[in-house]
């Protein structure tokens, strides 16, 4: 479980009070409004416990399209990408840093767009997707990309169209689009239904179904890479079944199950990151790779 419930922002409270009522009485005009929130990351205050990593870094700022990204480095060696979560920022892996900065490689991450210090005030996965080709474009070879959340969906996205990932760390991953629909739904207070409207959108927005950008749907069609999926079973934003569905999709990979880790705490385990260290260690070791 997580060591300290974070405080519903005030914006979130009010929504979920209003949203009912909206979807009651305007019914297009609630499933507009779902829609433009879905897209729009809460920017939280950066906690104490980041600062000192954030201070550390070498800063440089990425034009990618429109947008201008914050991005953090430590270190010098092979680069391993680190990509956080939706609301997330990119040094939530704080304590990821000195522990693989030992060990030779070059730490990066960076805020994604519309989050931490980065522009924008909404975005989506094809932007996030957008950014982690610039960095393969500037860093030239990835040896290894960590992530968290929503972090492992864009990833697997950007793999499927393009980047090369030859180890793959997922941490708290979800796989399904219909599940990601159903808990942004309970976290505004909307009922089922609005899922169908919300796919509707989707399609008639980006050309394809929400389903489509998802991993349970996208790892099928990848390269041979190496797979290590992390997920507690107490986590109450994405459901183990989740991972375990990649696991099932992904002969050859692992799963390491946590406990009373939750969902956001799970990124600062001495656990999770010793394991997370040695596989991409050992991944950077053999040639083999898993076959989808």
């Amino acid at each position: 479980m997580e060591n300290k419930k974070v405080k519903m922002p005030l914006a979130m409270v009010v929504i979920r009070k209003l949203f009912p009522v909206v979807e009651k009485l305007m019914p297009a005009l609630a499933h507009l409004w779902a829609f433009s929130l879905f897209f729009k990351p809460i920017r939280f205050p950066w906690p104490e416990r980041e600062l000192p990593m954030k201070q550390s870094a070498t800063k440089f700022r990425m034009s990618v399209g429109q947008l201008d990204i914050q991005c953090y480095s430590w270190g010098q060696g092979p680069v391993v990408l680190f990509v956080h979560g939706w609301a997330g920022r990119g040094t939530q892996f704080f304590k990821f840093v000195q522990p693989f900065v030992e060990k030779g490689f070059k730490v990066v991450t960076f805020d994604g767009p519309a989050h931490g210090e980065s522009s924008g005030k909404s975005t989506n996965i094809i932007e996030f997707q957008q950014v982690l080709a610039s960095l393969e474009d500037y860093y030239q070879e990835i040896c290894a990309v960590v992530t968290h959340s929503f972090g492992g969906a864009a990833t697997i996205f950007a793999m499927s169209e393009g980047l090369k990932v030859p180890s793959l760390v997922n941490i708290s991953s979800p796989s399904s689009g219909s599940k990601i629909i159903a808990e942004f739904l309970k976290k505004i207070n909307g009922p089922p239904r609005v899922a169908n409207y919300f796919n509707k959108l989707v399609r008639e927005k980006f050309g394809r179904s929400f389903d489509s950008f998802s991993s349970e749907v996208l790892v099928r069609t990848l390269p041979p890479f190496n797979l290590l999926l992390i997920h507690d079973e107490h986590d109450k934003e994405v459901g183990i079944e989740q991972a375990e569905k990649i696991k099932a999709l992904t002969p050859g990979s692992e799963l390491m199950v946590t406990s009373l880790l939750g969902h956001t705490r799970i990124l600062r385990n001495d656990k999770v990151i010793d394991k997370s260290l040695a596989f991409v260690v050992e991944s950077n070791r053999k040639p083999e790779l898993i076959s989808t």
